[in-house]
Formats: structure tokens, sequence, C-alpha cells
């Protein structure tokens, strides 16, 4: 996301300016660096031209403007949701004149998971999409019973992502399995 391209650029910045005036702190508070005393940089800067009250309300005014913009521009970003194509917002099945049917990952994750709970040895299911587009990829964590044949559950488990490939009217999908006896702690990936 640019967003956040944006917020790692103005957080570098912003250590990066901390991070010098610290060190200009430490320089100055050592006597490492030679420094005119406040009131004579600011008695210099009352005789200047620059110091006049209406050149610096008018720098007053225009730069809180423009923080203020910057600031209505980075809030409205992060309420206003944007579609970067190939992520995981809702995915449309059906458009037609009349409207449109859409899914949202959860949902699909979870009605797979509980299609994927009815294969006989298992005992509990669990569904991650990963990705919608182009090609569908799931992560599925299966809990089998102890007696539970690996080989068969993972046969039996042909007919949910089949129903899912229909629903979604892809003509495959990439599914991670993942087997988790209960007796034993680690998962297995087969």
């Amino acid at each position: 996301m640019m967003l956040d391209g944006v917020n790692r650029f103005v957080l570098a910045f912003v250590g990066l300016v901390a991070a010098v005036a610290s060190g200009l702190g430490l320089l100055l508070a050592e006597g490492s660096l030679e420094w005119d005393q406040p009131s004579e940089i600011y008695d210099r800067l009352a005789d200047d031209a620059v110091a006049s009250e209406a050149v610096w309300g008018g720098v007053a005014i225009g730069g809180g403007v423009v923080l203020a913009l910057l600031g209505l521009a980075w809030a409205w970003r992060q309420v206003v949701g944007r579609s970067d194509g190939g992520g995981l917002g809702t995915t449309a099945l059906v458009r037609t004149h009349r409207g449109r049917t859409t899914v949202e990952p959860v949902a699909l994750a979870r009605a797979v998971a509980a299609d994927l709970a009815t294969v006989p040895g298992v005992t509990n299911s669990r569904v991650r999409v990963l990705e919608l587009s182009p090609r569908p990829h799931l992560i599925a964590v299966l809990s089998l019973e102890d007696d539970a044949q690996m080989a068969a559950v993972r046969e039996a488990t042909e007919a949910p992502f089949a129903r899912l490939c229909r629903a979604l009217e892809s003509s495959n999908l990439s599914a991670d399995i993942r087997f988790r006896p209960t007796a034993k702690e680690r998962s297995r990936v087969i």
C-alpha cells in the first residue's frame, strides 16, 4: 500500500531529525560546538526585516493550513477503503444488470471449515484464505481422530474443495492441508 510507504517515510524522516537534534544538543551541552547565546540570536532577528509580524503571521497561517490539509488527507485515506486488485476484499461471484452476489473471505473460510469438519476422521477444522484471485489459495488445519488414516482423510477432502471451486467458479485452487493428530501437538504438512 502506498500509505504504508508514506508512513514509513514520515517516521524515518522524523526519527532522523530527532537523532540529529539530539546529537547537536549533546555536542552543544559538552561545549564541543561554538554557539551564540539565544538572546544574541533573537536580537539580530528583531533587527532583521524577516522578523516583521506580517511576514511571520502569513507564514504561520500558511503552514497551519498546509498541515491541516495534510492531516485531513491522511485521515481520509485511513477511513476510505481502496481496492488493491488482488487483495482479500469482497469477491464478486456473479455480476448481472440486476446486481451482484458477493462473498467475504471470512465467511468463505468459515463455510469451508464447516464443510471440512464433516469429513470422516476430522474432529475440528480451521481454514485461512490467503488469496482469492486469480487462483484461490487457502490453508486448512484439520484435527484428526487418533485412529484416522491421513490418506483417507486427504482423499475425502477432495469433495469439499470441489464444491468450493464450483461456488467460486474457479477451475482449480491451491490448498495447503495441515493434519494435526489429536494426540500430537505439532502439525504435519502433506
